[in-house]
């Protein structure tokens, strides 16, 4: 006799479940390489990386439902169901660990040494054609006091060199940490405050980061501020990424004026 193989039918929930998990994944592949090759616009790349999570939630859902099928009508499709909802929790794991940050830190997304008094950009056409037309808020209730990584705030650098040595070396911190400067004022003049305009991007997601360096001359020396704005804020991701490149430059620049003093005493 010939046997006859009776095989169960797999249930659509979890085929669907598991496509869709792969699906998600590969857009957000996509989103991440189109935000750091920077070849689109970035409201367009940012529109590609949100669809991932959308489809990831589909995959998750439909992969709980096909469960549930399985149990009460005994279908196949258990394995297709479990890797569509662990690459749905994959995909989803990014930008929940993000609303996650959002709502229990509450990151800011303008920060700076001084926001009593906070350094403002330059309104030149270069650097607004850099910024897209966007011009930080002057209040002092817009920005909020960078912290250290211990939330211990950050204080303005004070330098005992020229206004032009420590423009020269806050120049050379600025590119060692491959920023893009837009504008430079040489401190001096009427005023004889000096700035620094320039784009920082964040690591992984590339977004655009605004600095500015103020470098205000004293009887004695230059007290130096930073202000730093994530242009696109990412609720939870804004300031992990702004408060970066503040404490980053301000520590490379303390090192300048260190091997500056150390120089001739050798």
């Amino acid at each position: 006799m010939r046997r006859v193989r009776i095989e169960e039918p797999v249930t659509r929930a979890a085929v669907a479940s598991r496509r869709l998990g792969w699906f998600a994944l590969m857009m957000m592949v996509i989103g991440i390489t189109l935000l750091r090759s920077g070849k689109i616009g970035l409201q367009d790349a940012l529109a590609v990386l949100a669809v991932a999570p959308i489809i990831a939630l589909l995959a998750v859902l439909l992969a709980v439902a096909a469960f549930m099928w399985i149990w009460r009508d005994g279908c196949s499709g258990l394995r297709q169901a479990v890797v569509g909802l662990m690459l749905g929790l994959l995909v989803l794991a990014a930008p929940g660990f993000l609303v996650y940050e959002g709502v229990h830190q509450r990151r800011p997304h303008d920060v700076t040494t001084d926001p009593t008094d906070p350094p403002a950009f330059s309104r030149s056409r270069a650097a607004l054609e850099a910024r897209q037309g966007i011009v930080p808020s002057q209040s002092a209730n817009a920005v909020r006091p960078v912290a250290s990584s211990d939330d211990v705030p950050i204080e303005p650098l004070d330098l005992d060199m020229s206004p032009v040595e420590a423009q020269e070396a806050a120049l050379r911190v600025a590119h060692a940490l491959g920023w893009n400067v837009l504008e430079t004022v040489p401190a001096g003049g009427r005023r004889g405050i000096g700035h620094i305009d320039a784009v920082d991007h964040a690591p992984w997601l590339n977004l655009p980061i605004d600095v500015t360096v103020r470098l205000k001359p004293l009887p004695r020396g230059v007290r130096v501020d930073v202000r730093a704005v994530v242009r696109h804020s990412v609720q939870g991701f804004a300031l992990a990424a702004a408060e970066s490149p503040v404490s980053r430059f301000l520590d490379g620049l303390a090192e300048e004026a260190e091997q500056a003093d150390a120089g001739p005493a050798s």
